[in-house]
């Protein structure tokens, strides 16, 4: 909701303002999603004042990692969607998968799911 709180005025901007006055609001925008960010952090994760800035400062690093991850995650993303590798994975998991659901029913946490009975 930051993010549209944020994106939405700009974008209507882009249709009234000149260019250069556009670049000077999408830094003042920037900014301000920075702000929101912060309190957003706070409220939700119920952190400090210090940590909030500390985790909105650390976001930005991999925001301006994004571009240079874009292409590789893409087809990464493109061939774990692909329906002959889940039937793969269903293949291969599926006697694990399938033997979950009873382990779990029968009273055992989330942690000892995945470990055999003895």
């Amino acid at each position: 909701m930051a993010w549209t709180a944020v994106a939405v005025p700009l974008a209507l901007a882009a249709w009234v303002v000149p260019q250069i006055v556009l670049l000077m609001l999408a830094a003042l925008a920037g900014l301000y999603f920075l702000v929101l960010m912060f309190f957003a952090v706070r409220t939700v994760a119920g952190a400090s004042n210090g940590a909030a800035a500390g985790t909105v400062a650390v976001s930005w690093i991999l925001l301006a990692a994004c571009p240079a991850l874009l292409g590789p995650l893409h087809l990464l993303s493109g061939w774990l969607a692909s329906p002959l590798f889940l039937l793969f994975v269903f293949y291969y998991l599926g006697n694990r998968i399938s033997g979950l659901a009873p382990v779990c029913a029968a009273g055992r946490t989330s942690g000892e799911c995945w470990k055999p009975r003895r």
